[in-house]
């Protein structure tokens, strides 16, 4: 996520400011995804295999992979959460 510091109360008034974003990391959903896809892999494998065989196992199998990183992908990930009295450096442009 990146922040950008666009007014600042000074003594009451609003004054306007054009500042560089800064990045904030949240946490990784590298795990859930390769969970997603690899449990749609498992299932697509099964149906594919239980419908075709052998090839259809390894078609389920792909199709039922790109389908868990596809749903992964489309849910939002953890939340960024900026604590109060947080210290952030912002560049005044």
């Amino acid at each position: 996520m990146k922040l950008v510091l666009a007014e600042l109360r000074i003594e009451g008034k609003l004054v306007s400011l054009d500042t560089d974003p800064v990045a904030i990391e949240g946490k990784s959903k590298t795990k859930s995804t390769g969970w997603r896809a690899a449990m749609g892999a498992a299932a697509g494998g099964v149906v594919g295999g239980a419908a075709a065989g052998k090839k259809g196992a390894g078609m389920g199998a792909g199709i039922g992979g790109a389908a868990g990183v596809a749903s992964s992908a489309m849910t939002s990930g953890p939340e960024i959460r900026v604590e109060p009295e947080t210290s952030l450096a912002f560049v005044v442009r």
